[in-house]
């Protein structure tokens, strides 16, 4: 996959051929215009504001920005008329729970939303069609477009909390509510630590990043970053600190290979960027596992897993491809 410039955008697509993605995290908006093939035409990234109101005029700031036909310094004015500049559809990534039907999002605490419609909302700014998709359900889009394995795959998305995204034959899989992929609330230690869910010894309390900064707190910097380099460094808490963590993660990991049997595992989200030390980490916790248990190495999870690119932006691809539903029906 390739990035163009804006200037390039229109010439490489055509009229009415591009889509727009946009991932809403906790501190960035991340957006791409997207042509035939998945080619990402051009990227913008501006900080994440809480409230409905201004993650609505942001999102509708960063589609504009990566639309075709303007340069980025007067995006801001030009955010009405998306349809006459060859965008015929807009798909969002979202924390919270969302309804894919109304495009109303609830309990995206980060962002400040409850209960918001915010595909209309967002659709009257951009004037196309807005589909509206889980974060992560869309990252899993993404991620299966880059990885070429459409048929079979969960991305693990490792961040501040822990859940998965499901890919089967090209569609995400969600469940009868939409809670499909929510393993970070599964009870893996009963008798440990309280979770904001309202269990204990939930998975994202040992295994995410909200972990990894309660066990290994730093003045300054990357909690994780610093906990590696002291596991290089041979200090034998940062060794404790950190084998509890794989070893939760690879739990996470095997949950999902139990549950959904998918053909590849891609180990995603903020603490990705540890690389592959992260996934050797999370690899022998399972090893270890499946040399005690003949049934566990009958399924080889640990084959399964792979790292996540660190590119394309795998976040706001997935939900351009989730832009895709409303471009077919335009």
């Amino acid at each position: 996959m390739s990035v163009g410039s804006l200037s390039e955008t229109a010439a490489a697509t055509g009229r009415g051929s591009v889509r727009i993605g946009v991932d809403v995290g906790g501190t960035t908006v991340h957006a791409v215009a997207v042509g035939p093939d998945d080619v990402v035409l051009a990227e913008h990234r501006m900080p994440t504001r809480r409230g409905a109101e201004a993650v609505v005029r942001d999102i509708v700031a960063a589609a504009a920005a990566v639309a075709p036909g303007v340069a980025r310094e007067d995006a801001q004015g030009a955010s009405d008329a998306l349809s006459s500049r060859g965008v015929v559809a807009v798909g969002l990534g979202v924390p919270g729970l969302v309804d894919r039907r109304t495009g109303r999002v609830r309990a995206a605490v980060n962002l400040g939303l409850d209960d918001v419609a915010l595909g209309p909302l967002v659709a009257r700014g951009v004037g196309v069609p807005v589909v509206v998709e889980n974060d992560v359900n869309a990252a899993a889009l993404g991620a299966a477009r880059v990885v070429g394995e459409t048929d079979s795959l969960a991305l693990l998305n490792v961040g501040t909390g822990i859940a998965a995204g499901l890919v089967h034959e090209g569609r995400v899989v969600r469940g009868a509510n939409g809670f499909a992929g929510e393993l970070g609330h599964l009870p893996a230690h009963p008798t440990a630590r309280p979770c904001p869910c309202g269990q204990r010894g939930c998975l994202e309390t040992v295994a995410s990043g909200m972990a990894l900064s309660r066990d290994w707190p730093v003045a300054s910097g990357h909690p994780a970053v610093d906990l590696l380099a002291a596991v290089r460094a041979g200090r034998p808490r940062a060794i404790e600190v950190w084998t509890r963590f794989v070893d939760a993660v690879g739990l996470a990991a095997q949950a999902v290979a139990t549950a959904y049997d998918p053909a590849v595992i891609v180990l995603g989200g903020g603490l990705s960027a540890l690389g592959e030390p992260f996934r050797d980490g999370v690899c022998a916790a399972l090893d270890s596992r499946a040399a005690h248990s003949p049934f566990l190495r009958s399924m080889a999870v640990a084959g399964r897993v792979v790292l996540l690119p660190a590119s394309p932006p795998v976040a706001p691809l997935g939900a351009a491809a989730v832009a895709q539903v409303a471009a077919a029906g335009a």
